[in-house]
């Protein structure tokens, strides 16, 4: 039996992280993930394994799941998620202006008056943490999910936000209490808050998720208006009796009656009548084409003129001419492609494996040319060149372990 789930995934971590916890179930046959969509495709055995269990595996992990029901609800749904998404960049991106503003005051003096500047030298750090605040609530999902990833055991792109995010603002807080006990210890223009890096991580990261979200939009609708070409209710004749009956319930050999004005829903041959079709959907050519008894009609063009026709179906709604639901799962499923995932990761075994050599070669002649200036530099920059020689060793560490 299959299943098909929506998982709030982010990243390849989070998709490889529910890869794992649902091969680890008994019962579980194959498991299709796409982060185009965001779907997980479940085939298992109802035998041994409920779709209770699967769902609730996956939610253990520190992902919200629902269940995949209609294209349509899918769609209406994700336009309201960026309806939603893009409300809170523009309020983001506008308090950022004045969260600079606060952070790095000492930068801009002359906004700023001499009383404000030596009497309300505290202020600044308040007034950049209520806003930043703002901004932190309008994110704060990065903070839940960062830190359900984390507690997992299973750190993401959120966590990596809501780390930076957090670290910048506990900083700053400690800056800001230490300006507020001791105002005369500091002067306006060295008072450095961090509380604007902050807003600004989860800003730009949800314009970039922003994007990438209409990127996908884009990516999906194209198909997915072909496949609205296809009606989804058919008029057909059974004992000359007209019935209305779900497109994909028709069989090969059913007749349809297609009026003036309707889209023809599956691929057919005519028997009775004649008409004009428009075909640009499929030729692209706006001109109407005839079509008589033993005529082939193709599903999703328009019956534009003439009586209705009669025709009988001779392909099913899997084996149409334009795009169907089939179709686009296999364009869907390209990102699960796992000889595409194979040839990605050679290509970035190869590129790791002709930079290391070089890049070793690099720091060690940079060490060797540092050591040897070492002796005439002054106090501070030996301190200086001696940090960014540790940092060079720990570089070469990681590319020996790769």
């Amino acid at each position: 039996m299959e299943i098909t789930f929506l998982v709030s995934m982010h990243c390849a971590s989070c998709k490889q992280t529910v890869l794992n916890c649902l091969n680890k179930l008994d019962g579980i046959n194959n498991v299709d993930i796409n982060l185009i969509n965001n779907t997980v495709i479940v085939n298992y055995n109802e035998n041994k394994i409920d779709k209770e269990i699967i769902k609730k595996k996956i939610i253990e992990n520190g992902f919200r799941v629902s269940e995949y029901k209609d294209e349509d609800e899918l769609i209406n749904k994700g336009n309201k998620s960026r309806l939603i998404q893009l409300i809170k960049v523009i309020c983001g991106v506008l308090l950022l202006v004045p969260l600079i503003i606060f952070s790095m005051g000492g930068m801009f003096p002359s906004i700023f008056s001499e009383f404000y500047k030596t009497n309300l030298i505290f202020l600044n750090g308040y007034l950049a943490l209520f806003t930043v605040l703002i901004i932190l609530g309008l994110f704060f999902n990065f903070y839940i999910d960062g830190f359900k990833a984390l507690f997992k055991g299973h750190p993401d792109m959120n966590t990596l936000v809501f780390v930076s995010s957090l670290g910048s603002i506990l900083y700053s807080l400690y800056i800001t209490i230490c300006v507020t006990i001791s105002p005369t210890s500091y002067h306006f223009e060295h008072i450095h808050y961090f509380y604007d890096a902050s807003g600004m991580v989860l800003v730009v990261v949800s314009i970039g998720k922003l994007i990438e979200s209409y990127s996908k939009k884009k990516a999906g609708d194209t198909i997915y208006n072909l496949m609205k070409l296809k009606p989804k209710i058919s008029h057909c004749l059974r004992d000359n009796v007209l019935y209305e009956v779900e497109t994909k319930y028709l069989q090969v050999g059913d007749q349809i009656i297609v009026r003036a004005g309707e889209n023809i829903p599956l691929d057919g041959v005519i028997i009775n009548g004649s008409s004009y079709v428009d075909e640009s959907m499929i030729t692209g050519e706006s001109v109407l084409v005839e079509k008589n008894e033993d005529d082939n009609v193709y599903a999703g063009t328009l019956n534009k003129d003439g009586v209705p026709n009669q025709f009988k179906v001779h392909r099913l709604v899997a084996e149409t001419f334009i795009p169907n639901t089939e179709n686009k799962r296999c364009v869907d499923h390209i990102d699960t492609d796992k000889t595409i995932e194979n040839q990605k990761d050679l290509f970035i075994a190869t590129l790791v494996h002709d930079l290391k050599n070089p890049l070793l070669a690099q720091i060690s002649g940079m060490e060797l040319l540092a050591k040897g200036y070492f002796k005439n530099l002054e106090p501070e920059q030996k301190e200086m060149l001696e940090n960014i020689l540790e940092s060079a060793n720990y570089m070469k560490d990681m590319l020996y372990t790769l």
